[in-house]
């Protein structure tokens, strides 16, 4: 039998953050979801902002990544507006508070902003945001960060505006 681990509430928290959001990625590379595999995504995504909020070492840069997750929950389910909902209070979280951001997180609000707006069908929101995304390349300095950077930028459904 394994052995059981045992948790103060505060660590389960982190660890339940911390592992729904991890969920999510899984899910979101798939080709295509079930009607129960959107909704686990959602779910998902809300969850591990729950968690993440509770943990006594949040931070607002966890909130920012939150509301980016479920962002990427909505458009993967093909929810329109919560994706966009969920994208400008990511984006909101991001530059006020901007100091305490990494700069891949800007980069992804950014990412983000662009992938609700060529959902939406706003070419014009897309375009802004999509060449902000293509320029915060630049100011990502670390070589891990810029690699999953890049392909989460060139990956992923854009829905035919690239």
């Amino acid at each position: 039998m394994p052995e059981q681990k045992q948790y103060t509430q505060d660590q389960a928290h982190r660890f339940f953050a911390v592992e729904f959001n991890n969920t999510i990625f899984g899910l979101a590379e798939k080709e295509s979801l079930t009607e129960e595999e959107k909704e686990r995504i959602i779910q998902l995504g809300h969850a591990a902002l729950l968690h993440w909020q509770k943990f006594s070492g949040s931070k607002i840069v966890n909130t920012q990544r939150g509301f980016y997750m479920i962002a990427k929950a909505y458009v993967v389910a093909g929810e329109k507006e919560n994706a966009l909902k969920y994208a400008k209070m990511c984006f909101k979280t991001t530059f006020e508070n901007e100091s305490e951001m990494a700069d891949f997180d800007i980069g992804y609000a950014y990412e983000m902003m662009a992938r609700t707006a060529a959902m939406n069908s706003n070419r014009t929101e897309f375009e802004k945001y999509y060449k902000l995304a293509l320029a915060q390349k630049e100011n990502i300095s670390k070589e891990g960060d810029l690699k999953y950077y890049v392909l989460d930028l060139e990956g992923g459904n854009w829905f035919g505006i690239i």
